[in-house]
């Protein structure tokens, strides 16, 4: 993996496919509401009522695990990704720098999605609203998906500082 830290080498086969499969499963869904389900929520009154439904459910049982482990997760996580940070600077490795790439975008839009969460357990939107806010959701992760793509591909360039 140590060719990945000279300039122009660019990220290994491994860490694009790894990359896009994890986000191929990050944006299949929307906190676990299949994209197709609402996508046709904006073309039919009962794809939007069964949308409606399911998307509250899943609102409120994200927030709910959130409360629950969220303090855990954020711990973890920021600890796993500061190491990564510190290994990827101080030794040059580009595994960790892979790590970076792959979960900083993801754990900002883990926290994009907490919030959307839980604003609409907190204050329901009536059901366009919801759909908008699981739209711009949506829309996070596939900027997130991007930011990842970008990051690996400049790393590649550029190397490690």
């Amino acid at each position: 993996m140590q060719g990945w830290t000279y300039v122009g080498s660019g990220p290994p086969f491994w860490y694009w496919v790894a990359a896009a499969v994890f986000w191929w499963r990050a944006c299949a869904t929307t906190l676990d509401v299949p994209n197709a389900l609402l996508l046709a929520a904006g073309r039919s009154a009962e794809d939007a009522a069964l949308f409606d439904a399911l998307a509250r459910r899943q609102a409120a049982r994200a927030a709910a695990g959130w409360r629950r482990r969220g303090a855990t997760l954020v711990a973890v996580g920021a600890f796993a990704i500061a190491f990564a940070v510190v290994a990827a600077l101080t030794r040059r490795d580009g595994v960790a720098a892979a790590a970076v790439c792959l979960f900083g975008p993801a754990a900002l839009h883990a926290a994009w999605a907490r919030r959307t969460a839980e604003a609409v357990v907190a204050d329901p939107p009536d059901a366009e609203g919801l759909r908008v806010r699981f739209l711009r959701l949506r829309a996070g992760a596939f900027l997130a998906a991007m930011v990842n793509a970008a990051a690996a591909t400049l790393l590649g360039r550029f190397g490690l500082p």
